[in-house]
Protein backbone atom coordinates (compact mmCIF):
# COMPACT_ATOMS: atom_id res chain seq x y z
CA UNK A 1 0.00 0.00 0.00
CA UNK A 2 1.05 3.60 -0.56
CA UNK A 3 1.14 4.50 3.12
CA UNK A 4 3.43 1.56 3.89
CA UNK A 5 5.74 2.00 0.93
CA UNK A 6 6.25 5.71 1.51
CA UNK A 7 6.04 5.66 5.31
CA UNK A 8 9.61 7.03 5.74
CA UNK A 9 8.62 10.06 3.64
CA UNK A 10 5.46 10.56 5.70
CA UNK A 11 7.62 10.46 8.83
CA UNK A 12 10.01 13.08 7.46
CA UNK A 13 7.10 15.35 6.54
CA UNK A 14 5.55 14.96 9.99
CA UNK A 15 8.82 15.83 11.76
CA UNK A 16 9.45 18.80 9.49
CA UNK A 17 5.86 19.99 9.92
CA UNK A 18 6.05 19.93 13.72
CA UNK A 19 9.32 21.85 13.70
CA UNK A 20 8.04 24.30 11.10
CA UNK A 21 4.85 24.95 13.07
CA UNK A 22 6.95 26.08 16.01
CA UNK A 23 8.63 28.97 14.30
CA UNK A 24 7.83 29.30 10.59
CA UNK A 25 5.08 30.13 8.09
CA UNK A 26 3.93 26.53 7.87
CA UNK A 27 0.48 27.33 6.46
CA UNK A 28 1.92 29.16 3.44
CA UNK A 29 4.44 26.39 2.76
CA UNK A 30 1.80 23.69 3.05
CA UNK A 31 -0.70 25.57 0.85
CA UNK A 32 1.74 26.23 -2.01
CA UNK A 33 3.16 22.68 -1.81
CA UNK A 34 -0.35 21.22 -1.90
CA UNK A 35 -1.30 23.41 -4.87
CA UNK A 36 1.87 22.48 -6.76
CA UNK A 37 1.60 18.76 -5.99
CA UNK A 38 -1.99 18.55 -7.26
CA UNK A 39 -2.15 21.03 -10.11
CA UNK A 40 1.13 19.99 -11.75
CA UNK A 41 -0.45 16.65 -12.72
CA UNK A 42 -4.05 17.69 -13.23
CA UNK A 43 -4.50 19.50 -16.57
CA UNK A 44 -5.30 22.82 -14.91
CA UNK A 45 -1.90 24.60 -14.70
CA UNK A 46 0.22 24.60 -11.57
CA UNK A 47 1.91 27.89 -12.47
CA UNK A 48 -1.44 29.59 -12.97
CA UNK A 49 -2.70 28.38 -9.59
CA UNK A 50 0.51 29.43 -7.83
CA UNK A 51 0.15 32.93 -9.30
CA UNK A 52 -3.50 32.99 -8.20
CA UNK A 53 -2.92 31.75 -4.65
CA UNK A 54 0.06 34.02 -4.08
CA UNK A 55 -2.02 36.98 -5.23
CA UNK A 56 -5.14 36.10 -3.20
CA UNK A 57 -3.26 35.26 0.01
CA UNK A 58 -0.50 37.83 -0.50
CA UNK A 59 2.22 35.18 -0.28
CA UNK A 60 5.71 36.09 -1.44
CA UNK A 61 8.24 33.33 -2.09
CA UNK A 62 11.67 33.36 -3.69
CA UNK A 63 12.70 31.85 -7.02
CA UNK A 64 14.53 29.21 -4.98
CA UNK A 65 11.34 28.07 -3.29
CA UNK A 66 9.61 27.83 -6.68
CA UNK A 67 12.49 25.66 -7.93
CA UNK A 68 12.17 23.45 -4.87
CA UNK A 69 8.43 22.99 -5.39
CA UNK A 70 9.11 21.79 -8.93
CA UNK A 71 11.87 19.56 -7.59
CA UNK A 72 9.25 17.96 -5.35
CA UNK A 73 7.02 17.38 -8.39
CA UNK A 74 10.00 15.88 -10.21
CA UNK A 75 10.74 13.47 -7.36
CA UNK A 76 7.10 12.41 -7.29
CA UNK A 77 6.83 11.66 -11.02
CA UNK A 78 10.21 9.89 -11.13
CA UNK A 79 9.09 7.57 -8.34
CA UNK A 80 5.74 7.05 -10.06
CA UNK A 81 7.28 6.19 -13.45
CA UNK A 82 10.40 4.45 -12.16
CA UNK A 83 9.70 1.20 -14.05
CA UNK A 84 9.30 2.99 -17.37
CA UNK A 85 12.43 5.06 -16.71
CA UNK A 86 14.44 1.93 -15.87
CA UNK A 87 13.30 0.21 -19.08
CA UNK A 88 14.25 3.25 -21.19
CA UNK A 89 17.68 3.57 -19.53
CA UNK A 90 18.27 -0.16 -20.00
CA UNK A 91 17.52 0.17 -23.72
CA UNK A 92 19.83 3.19 -23.94
CA UNK A 93 22.67 1.32 -22.20
CA UNK A 94 22.42 -1.31 -24.95
CA UNK A 95 22.07 1.35 -27.66
CA UNK A 96 18.82 -0.35 -28.56
CA UNK A 97 16.71 2.20 -30.41
CA UNK A 98 14.49 -0.32 -32.19
CA UNK A 99 12.59 -1.56 -29.15
CA UNK A 100 9.54 0.34 -27.90
CA UNK A 101 11.61 1.73 -25.01
CA UNK A 102 14.40 2.79 -27.35
CA UNK A 103 11.97 4.53 -29.68
CA UNK A 104 10.36 6.24 -26.70
CA UNK A 105 13.75 7.73 -25.75
CA UNK A 106 14.11 9.09 -29.29
CA UNK A 107 10.64 10.63 -29.17
CA UNK A 108 11.37 12.20 -25.78
CA UNK A 109 14.55 13.83 -27.08
CA UNK A 110 12.76 15.30 -30.12
CA UNK A 111 9.84 16.34 -27.92
CA UNK A 112 12.11 18.23 -25.53
CA UNK A 113 13.98 20.30 -28.14
CA UNK A 114 11.21 22.92 -28.64
CA UNK A 115 10.87 23.85 -24.96
CA UNK A 116 14.64 24.18 -24.59
CA UNK A 117 14.73 26.67 -27.46
CA UNK A 118 11.68 28.63 -26.26
CA UNK A 119 12.95 28.81 -22.67
CA UNK A 120 16.23 30.34 -23.84
CA UNK A 121 14.65 32.81 -26.28
CA UNK A 122 11.79 33.93 -24.03
CA UNK A 123 13.54 33.99 -20.65
CA UNK A 124 12.90 37.67 -19.90
CA UNK A 125 9.27 37.50 -20.99
CA UNK A 126 8.65 34.44 -18.78
CA UNK A 127 9.72 36.34 -15.66
CA UNK A 128 7.29 39.18 -16.45
CA UNK A 129 4.34 36.85 -17.15
CA UNK A 130 4.56 35.23 -13.72
CA UNK A 131 3.43 38.45 -12.07
CA UNK A 132 0.59 39.22 -14.49
CA UNK A 133 -2.97 38.18 -13.57
CA UNK A 134 -4.38 39.23 -16.94
CA UNK A 135 -2.05 36.91 -18.86
CA UNK A 136 -2.74 34.09 -16.40
CA UNK A 137 -6.51 34.46 -16.68
CA UNK A 138 -6.50 34.59 -20.49
CA UNK A 139 -4.15 31.60 -20.64
CA UNK A 140 -6.48 29.58 -18.40
CA UNK A 141 -9.38 30.32 -20.74
CA UNK A 142 -7.29 29.16 -23.70
CA UNK A 143 -6.26 26.08 -21.71
CA UNK A 144 -9.93 25.30 -21.13
CA UNK A 145 -10.77 25.58 -24.83
CA UNK A 146 -7.90 23.26 -25.77
CA UNK A 147 -9.02 20.71 -23.18
CA UNK A 148 -12.57 20.80 -24.48
CA UNK A 149 -11.43 20.08 -28.05
CA UNK A 150 -10.22 16.64 -26.94
CA UNK A 151 -13.88 15.64 -26.62
CA UNK A 152 -13.92 15.22 -30.41
CA UNK A 153 -10.59 13.39 -30.77
CA UNK A 154 -10.34 9.79 -31.91
CA UNK A 155 -7.41 7.30 -31.90
CA UNK A 156 -6.00 6.90 -35.38
CA UNK A 157 -2.26 6.27 -35.10
CA UNK A 158 0.86 5.70 -33.03
CA UNK A 159 3.47 8.05 -31.67
CA UNK A 160 6.25 8.99 -34.09
CA UNK A 161 8.97 11.64 -34.38
CA UNK A 162 6.69 14.12 -36.15
CA UNK A 163 3.97 13.81 -33.49
CA UNK A 164 6.49 13.93 -30.62
CA UNK A 165 7.89 17.21 -31.96
CA UNK A 166 4.36 18.60 -32.34
CA UNK A 167 3.61 17.69 -28.74
CA UNK A 168 6.94 19.29 -27.76
CA UNK A 169 6.02 22.52 -29.54
CA UNK A 170 2.70 22.53 -27.70
CA UNK A 171 4.53 22.01 -24.40
CA UNK A 172 6.52 25.18 -25.09
CA UNK A 173 3.35 27.20 -24.49
CA UNK A 174 3.20 25.80 -20.95
CA UNK A 175 5.86 28.34 -19.96
CA UNK A 176 2.90 30.75 -19.85
CA UNK A 177 1.24 30.66 -16.41
CA UNK A 178 -2.26 29.35 -16.96
CA UNK A 179 -1.35 26.87 -19.70
CA UNK A 180 -1.07 23.40 -18.17
CA UNK A 181 1.91 21.29 -19.23
CA UNK A 182 -0.04 18.05 -18.81
CA UNK A 183 -3.15 19.62 -20.27
CA UNK A 184 -1.62 20.90 -23.48
CA UNK A 185 0.64 17.89 -24.12
CA UNK A 186 -2.08 15.29 -23.55
CA UNK A 187 -4.57 17.37 -25.53
CA UNK A 188 -2.18 17.73 -28.47
CA UNK A 189 -1.41 14.01 -28.36
CA UNK A 190 -5.11 13.11 -28.34
CA UNK A 191 -5.96 15.54 -31.12
CA UNK A 192 -3.07 14.12 -33.19
CA UNK A 193 -4.69 10.69 -32.91
CA UNK A 194 -2.90 8.91 -30.07
CA UNK A 195 -4.88 6.71 -27.72
CA UNK A 196 -5.19 8.03 -24.17
CA UNK A 197 -2.77 5.60 -22.47
CA UNK A 198 0.04 6.41 -24.90
CA UNK A 199 -0.67 10.14 -24.71
CA UNK A 200 -0.64 10.11 -20.90
CA UNK A 201 2.53 8.02 -20.65
CA UNK A 202 4.44 10.19 -23.12
CA UNK A 203 3.30 13.40 -21.41
CA UNK A 204 4.46 12.15 -18.02
CA UNK A 205 7.88 11.10 -19.29
CA UNK A 206 8.24 14.32 -21.27
CA UNK A 207 7.47 16.32 -18.14
CA UNK A 208 10.46 14.73 -16.37
CA UNK A 209 12.87 16.14 -18.92
CA UNK A 210 11.19 19.56 -19.07
CA UNK A 211 10.94 19.99 -15.28
CA UNK A 212 14.56 18.89 -14.87
CA UNK A 213 15.66 21.33 -17.56
CA UNK A 214 13.57 24.11 -16.04
CA UNK A 215 15.12 23.60 -12.61
CA UNK A 216 18.65 23.53 -14.07
CA UNK A 217 17.86 26.63 -16.15
CA UNK A 218 16.87 28.53 -12.98
CA UNK A 219 19.87 27.45 -10.90
CA UNK A 220 21.52 30.84 -11.38
CA UNK A 221 18.66 32.31 -9.31
CA UNK A 222 19.22 29.77 -6.55
CA UNK A 223 19.64 31.72 -3.30
CA UNK A 224 18.48 30.44 0.10
CA UNK A 225 16.13 33.26 1.07
CA UNK A 226 13.93 30.83 3.03
CA UNK A 227 15.39 28.64 5.76
CA UNK A 228 16.46 25.14 4.70
CA UNK A 229 13.73 23.55 6.85
CA UNK A 230 11.00 25.37 4.91
CA UNK A 231 12.49 24.26 1.60
CA UNK A 232 12.82 20.63 2.71
CA UNK A 233 9.24 20.69 3.93
CA UNK A 234 8.01 22.14 0.63
CA UNK A 235 9.87 19.51 -1.40
CA UNK A 236 8.64 16.63 0.77
CA UNK A 237 4.99 17.67 0.79
CA UNK A 238 4.99 18.36 -2.95
CA UNK A 239 6.59 14.97 -3.69
CA UNK A 240 4.11 12.91 -1.67
CA UNK A 241 1.09 14.90 -2.90
CA UNK A 242 2.36 14.42 -6.47
CA UNK A 243 2.47 10.64 -6.00
CA UNK A 244 -1.05 10.60 -4.55
CA UNK A 245 -2.35 12.78 -7.39
CA UNK A 246 -0.72 10.61 -10.05
CA UNK A 247 -2.08 7.42 -8.53
CA UNK A 248 -5.55 8.95 -8.41
CA UNK A 249 -5.39 10.07 -12.02
CA UNK A 250 -4.10 6.70 -13.21
CA UNK A 251 -7.28 5.06 -11.90
CA UNK A 252 -9.80 7.76 -12.80
CA UNK A 253 -8.58 9.58 -15.91
CA UNK A 254 -9.42 8.48 -19.46
CA UNK A 255 -10.33 9.92 -22.86
CA UNK A 256 -14.00 10.25 -21.97
CA UNK A 257 -13.40 12.27 -18.79
CA UNK A 258 -10.35 14.33 -19.78
CA UNK A 259 -12.23 17.14 -21.57
CA UNK A 260 -14.34 17.81 -18.45
CA UNK A 261 -11.39 19.61 -16.85
CA UNK A 262 -12.13 22.34 -19.39
CA UNK A 263 -15.07 23.57 -17.31
CA UNK A 264 -12.83 24.07 -14.26
CA UNK A 265 -10.11 25.81 -16.25
CA UNK A 266 -12.63 28.16 -17.87
CA UNK A 267 -14.22 28.98 -14.51
CA UNK A 268 -10.92 29.70 -12.77
CA UNK A 269 -9.74 31.72 -15.76
CA UNK A 270 -12.83 33.90 -15.41
CA UNK A 271 -12.20 34.34 -11.68
CA UNK A 272 -8.58 35.37 -12.32
CA UNK A 273 -9.67 37.96 -14.88
CA UNK A 274 -12.25 39.30 -12.41
CA UNK A 275 -9.54 39.62 -9.75
CA UNK A 276 -7.38 41.49 -12.23
CA UNK A 277 -10.19 43.97 -12.83
CA UNK A 278 -10.60 44.53 -9.08
CA UNK A 279 -6.86 44.89 -8.51
CA UNK A 280 -5.84 48.49 -7.64
CA UNK A 281 -3.95 50.25 -10.41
Amino acid sequence: MLTTRYWPLFTVIFDLSINSLLYSNFSEIFLLSLVQGITEWFPISSSGHLVLFQEVFNIKVSATFDIMLHTGSLIGVVLFTRREIYAILKAFSKLDFNSSEGRMLTYLVFGTIPIVISSILLKEIIDIMFTNLLITGLAMLINGVILYLTKYSKPRGKLNIFKSMGIGVAQSFAIIPGISRMGITISTALISGLDFDEAYKFSLLLSILSITGGCVFKLKDFVFEEDSLSILLGVSITAIISILALRFLKKRLDRRSFYKFAYYSLAVGGIVLFLDILKPV
